[in-house]
C-alpha cells in the first residue's frame, strides 16, 4: 500500500519543481483549455481512462507506486494517480483503529491520506472539501497551499479521491503558487475526466 510512501512523492515533486527555473510565466499558460483540442486520453491497464493536457509528458520519478505519472517541468505542472484495493485499505485501517464506520469509505480515505500529507507539510491554507460525482462515481476534492521543509516557496495541491468500488483512487496535481491561478482550472478538468473501465 502506497499511503506510507506518499511522502516520497512529495519530496520528489519539490525537487522537480526546484530543479528548474520558471521558463514560462503564468501569463503564457492558457487557463481555458479545451478537452477536445488540448487534452489526450490515456488508458491505464484497461482499469481507467483519464484526459491529460497534451503539453504534459510521461514521468517516471514522481512516485514509484503511481499508476500514472505526468509532468511539464517548464510549466511546473505535475500529476500522479495512485490506487489501491478498497478492501485492503479498509482492513488495514480497521486494524489500526483509524477507520470511522460513521462516514463513507471515500471520506475515510480522504481524511487518512490528507492527514499523512499534513504531517510532512506546513499548511498555509486549506480549502473545504467538495463532494462530487465524477462519471457516476463518488468523489471528494480538496485543495491546499503548503510549505515543505527546506523549500522556500509555497506549493498548491489539488487532490481528488474517487471510490471506484473494487479500488480507490487519488488524483494529485500540484504546482508552484505562482502557477496556481493559471493551472487550477486545468487540475479540475483533469480530475473530471476520470472514467472507470
Amino acid at each position: 500500500m502506497y499511503y506510507f510512501r506518499i511522502i516520497f512523492s512529495l519530496l520528489i515533486a519539490i525537487l522537480a519543481v526546484s530543479s528548474c527555473e520558471n521558463f514560462q510565466s503564468s501569463e503564457e499558460i492558457n487557463t481555458e483549455l479545451s478537452l477536445e483540442e488540448d487534452f489526450e486520453l490515456v488508458n491505464i491497464n484497461d482499469d481507467y481512462e483519464i484526459m491529460v493536457p497534451s503539453y504534459m509528458k510521461v514521468a517516471k520519478t514522481l512516485n514509484d507506486e503511481a499508476s500514472l505519472q505526468y509532468q511539464n517541468i517548464f510549466k511546473q505542472n505535475f500529476l500522479v494517480v495512485l490506487d489501491e484495493p478498497s478492501d485492503e485499505f479498509v482492513s488495514v485501517f480497521e486494524e489500526l483503529g483509524e477507520y470511522d464506520h460513521d462516514i463513507s469509505m471515500i471520506e475515510n480515505y480522504m481524511h487518512i491520506q490528507t492527514g499523512y500529507m499534513k504531517e510532512e507539510l506546513t499548511l498555509s491554507q486549506e480549502y473545504e472539501p467538495v463532494t462530487l460525482k465524477i462519471n457516476g462515481l463518488d468523489a471528494i476534492s480538496i485543495e491546499f497551499d503548503a510549505f515543505i521543509e527546506d523549500y522556500p516557496d509555497e506549493i498548491f495541491y489539488h487532490l481528488t479521491y474517487i471510490d471506484g468500488g473494487k479500488n480507490i483512487y487519488m488524483i494529485m496535481s500540484w504546482t508552484t503558487m505562482e502557477q496556481k491561478e493559471p493551472l487550477k482550472n486545468t487540475f479540475e478538468q483533469i480530475a473530471s475526466t476520470f472514467f472507470l473501465l
